[in-house]
């Protein structure tokens, strides 16, 4: 073990495990990220994932893209749905669909209720 002292924080790294471990938070991180001064974990800089990021109607929508994708097709949405791929089961791509179907469908729901929130907004100012 190797003891780091930079400007008051205390990193520990294992070299065995290959885990660091920062004493700001009392846990052991895969990965350090230097997003600013000091090289922290992702909650101690407070970095969130992309999907964290997104809305519900963009995580439905890539659900569907990346089952699409699954299935041998494009992931777009306006293409028609890919045929089973070969040595698939029938109930796997039957459920795959399914979701697909399910994801594409809440992701336009919520996608035209905020068009007509959009257009309510746009009348309101005239």
């Amino acid at each position: 073990m190797s003891r780091l002292l930079e400007n008051g924080v205390d990193i520990t790294i294992d070299i065995l495990t290959k885990f660091v471990k920062s004493t700001r938070e009392i846990r052991r991180v895969a990965k350090l990220y230097g997003a600013g001064r000091y090289f922290l974990c992702r909650s101690c800089y407070r970095l969130a994932y992309e999907s964290q990021r997104m809305g519900l109607a963009d995580r439905q929508r890539e659900k569907a893209e990346k089952i699409r994708i699954r299935l041998g097709g494009s992931g777009a949405l306006a293409d028609p749905f890919p045929w089973k791929p070969k040595y698939m089961h029938w109930q796997t791509y039957f459920r795959l669909r399914e979701k697909a179907e399910s994801a594409e469908l809440t992701s336009l729901q919520l996608f035209l209720g905020s068009l007509e929130r959009l257009e309510v907004a746009l009348n309101r100012r005239g």
